[in-house]
């Protein structure tokens, strides 16, 4: 939590570094809530989908109007934590990379996608997770105490944190 505020201070995007903003789920709950009727807003936790992933779906599709009998595969999974081998590799086959204009140059883009593509799979592990401290869960828990209250009360339940 000390890392991010470094590193936002030095300039870090806070679209993909803001961890503890993107967090307030009261503040973005509130402003749904402001767009659009409770009756069409409906909130489903990680822990739910790992819990019963069928059941969690079915809620969802019925939430949105989809046929809640709607068979999907559950089993396949979808952008999986993962690494690079190479660092190198990864911000070559990055796009904002300095290399990118000379290799739109060099490169006709169908190729360069192709490419770019082949590098990123090839250069991917999977990421070694780390569990979290204790002392970082307790901050976290007293943190976002007053903010989980909240949440639970705008969505009338109560939620698996």
């Amino acid at each position: 939590m000390v890392a991010e505020s470094l590193r936002l201070a030095r300039g870090a995007n806070p679209a993909i570094f803001g961890y503890m903003e993107w967090s307030q789920y009261a503040m973005h709950l509130r402003e749904v809530y402001r767009r659009f009727p409770a009756d069409q807003v409906h909130v489903t936790t990680p822990a739910e989908f790992r819990r019963g992933t069928s059941e969690a779906i079915r809620a969802v599709f019925a939430a949105a109007g989809v046929d809640p009998d709607f068979e999907i595969d559950v089993m396949r999974r979808h952008n999986t934590r993962a690494m690079a081998r190479s660092l190198v590799l990864a911000k070559i086959a990055d796009p904002t990379s300095r290399l990118s204009p000379l290799i739109r140059k060099v490169v006709p883009a169908g190729p360069r996608r192709r490419i770019a593509r082949s590098v990123r799979l090839f250069n991917r592990r999977p990421a070694e997770v780390t569990p979290m401290s204790s002392a970082a869960r307790r901050e976290l828990d007293e943190r976002f105490a007053a903010m989980k209250v909240e949440v639970e009360e705008m969505v009338g339940r109560q939620l698996d944190w």
